[in-house]
């Protein structure tokens, strides 16, 4: 049996991917992650912000990121009591509903974390890809240390399921790095929470429309 790569859905806000892993038929609505590094200044509105891979969204698309971006406010940050900028990122998810006049987005998720620089999956555990028409899910919460790399990594999941899973989400964090916060211009920690939800493919399907002692007779 094989693993899909596409079985791996992301569930978590922000971390609905359009990548490879979450891809849709255009004809469905379908999940745009986009990631932004905003500066927030001592009042918590936005100073700057800077859309990451600006260059790969529609010029469309990207304005209603920017527009939503330079509404943002948030609640001052603070250091020994004096009020301090604030620099994160900002992850959207945006539904995209195709349509025959360009059809229609919405946000779906909206999160401050530390922004996913480099993101890569660990292999599937083989015990569990040995098992047809199996699910679970694992939420994994990564504390990304100031060097913007998972200094722990803590693996919840549903009491049976496999160890090898909380292994691979584990093994999975420490693939990613990520671009630290900053509190005043000084790297600080962070918290980037994931949520995975995993399935393997059903066995073959046998075909009745032949005979199956001629398919095993050809076959040899």
């Amino acid at each position: 049996m094989q693993w899909k790569q596409h079985a791996v859905i992301v569930t978590c806000a922000l971390m609905l991917a359009a990548s490879p892993l979450c891809a849709k038929a255009k004809s469905s609505p379908y999940v745009v992650e986009v990631w932004s590094d905003v500066l927030f200044d001592p009042s918590g509105q936005v100073a700057e912000f800077q859309v990451a891979d600006e260059n790969e969204l529609p010029s469309a698309f990207a304005d209603q990121v920017k527009a939503r971006l330079q509404k943002a406010r948030i609640e001052p940050r603070s250091v020994s009591g004096k009020a301090v900028s604030f620099r994160t990122g900002v992850g959207m998810a945006f539904e995209v509903t195709p349509g025959k006049n360009g059809g229609s987005v919405r946000v779906v998720g909206l999160e401050m974390a530390p922004r996913p620089l480099k993101r890569s999956f660990a292999s599937f555990p083989t015990d569990i890809a040995r098992v047809a028409d199996w699910s679970g899910s694992v939420t994994a919460v990564c504390q990304v240390s100031t060097a913007g790399k998972c200094s722990s990594t803590d693996v919840e999941a549903l009491p049976g399921l496999p160890e090898s899973a909380r292994r691979w989400a584990a093994e999975t964090f420490r693939l990613w790095s990520f671009v630290p916060q900053q509190l005043d211009g000084a790297p600080v920690e962070g918290e980037y929470r994931l949520v995975v939800s995993l399935q393997t493919e059903g066995p073959a399907r046998e075909d009745f429309r032949e005979d199956k002692f001629e398919r095993l007779m050809r076959a040899k």
